[in-house]
């Protein structure tokens, strides 16, 4: 038999997770009865009765039962702390997390080692009216917070002629009337229709000067981000911009190669250091060291309210979290027409 405290704590963890959904509430019904009611049940979480039997069912599971007795050897009860824990409650969200990657439950698609790129589909989106416009992509923490960056910069943007690595920001830049893709492929350099064919590297050969580039994840799967960072200046027309996002914290996700995680302060080095202008106040950071976390573990961002989701943008580079998944930047090439760039490029 379970003791009552570790189904309280796993009720805890449990609901934190969102494993468990809604249907209509019934606070009447506890997981327990008498004196041993949980405390986080009715009075925090609200359970379904169909919920709880749900999570009496699985946690008496033979499979459950032996994780949890995996996960107390050397003595490791939840009445007992480790590492000056602060809340026996921390000790519970260490347990489970523990118990559940034992069980392959976490990370959600059961591997604690491999599996990168599966992780951000592993989940199916749930349908949410705040992303309707933006269905596509705004699942992914990553991408929440791009659609979110762009809403805020995109009439910073210059047309008409526009670049991008085919992910279709550009449909949401209305002065993009002239649109151009990129796709990888070896060789010389071609240009088919509206879709350029070849190496970053060698963008010159498609004859083309671009007003706007749209770049986004695209750096950390480039072997000389430096060098593909001026060839991205050299490719724009005077007063053009760059509309930039790379991972500060991501899973390996080789597409086909994975190289770099960014810094902030290396974003706006590196973009400085060909000639960009890169006002501080038009730089941004998605996510914190929650949203990290929720990403490791395969989490979306439908499992959390947009109020949490705003805790962790920042609209500025000093705004920019230490944990961050996703570093923003809008970069400005000479003249500078933007008045960020005027009197004092990279200052403000």
């Amino acid at each position: 038999m379970i003791p009552h405290y570790i189904m309280c704590l796993l009720l805890l963890m449990v609901l934190s997770f969102n494993l468990i959904t809604s249907e209509e509430i019934d606070t009447s019904v506890s997981l327990s009865s008498g004196n041993n009611k949980c405390l986080f049940d009715d009075l925090v979480f609200s359970m379904t009765p169909h919920a709880k039997d749900l999570l009496r069912n699985e946690l008496q599971t033979e499979e459950f039962i032996k994780a949890l007795e995996w996960a107390k050897q050397e003595d490791r009860y939840l009445n007992n702390t480790y590492a000056n824990s602060k809340s026996i409650v921390q000790e519970g969200f260490i347990f489970l997390l523990r118990v559940l990657a034992k069980r392959q439950l976490l990370p959600f698609h059961g591997s604690r080692a491999y599996g990168g790129l599966k992780m951000w589909f592993v989940r199916p989106m749930k349908k949410d009216p705040r992303y309707t416009k933006y269905a596509y992509s705004s699942a992914i923490f990553e991408r929440y917070y791009i659609d979110m960056f762009l809403r805020a910069h995109v009439d910073k943007l210059k047309g008409p002629t526009c670049l991008e690595w085919d992910i279709g920001y550009m449909n949401r830049v209305p002065v993009c009337k002239n649109k151009y893709s990129i796709q990888y492929r070896e060789g010389k350099t071609t240009v088919e229709g509206k879709t350029i064919y070849g190496d970053i590297y060698n963008l010159a050969e498609a004859g083309v000067k671009f007003d706007t580039i749209i770049a986004t994840m695209v750096f950390e799967h480039l072997l000389y981000p430096d060098r593909a960072m001026q060839v991205l200046y050299d490719s724009m027309n005077a007063g053009g911009t760059l509309f930039f996002t790379v991972p500060q914290s991501s899973q390996l996700h080789g597409v086909p190669s994975d190289y770099h995680r960014y810094t902030k302060f290396k974003v706006r080095q590196m973009m400085m250091d060909v000639g960009f202008c890169v006002p501080k106040s038009h730089m941004g950071g998605g996510g914190d060291f929650i949203i990290d976390a929720a990403r490791s573990l395969g989490m979306r961002t439908s499992d959390f309210t947009q109020e949490e989701l705003m805790w962790g943008y920042g609209r500025s580079m000093q705004e920019i979290s230490d944990g961050a998944v996703v570093i923003m930047a809008v970069a400005y090439k000479a003249p500078f027409n933007h008045k960020a760039c005027r009197s004092a490029p990279n200052k403000k």
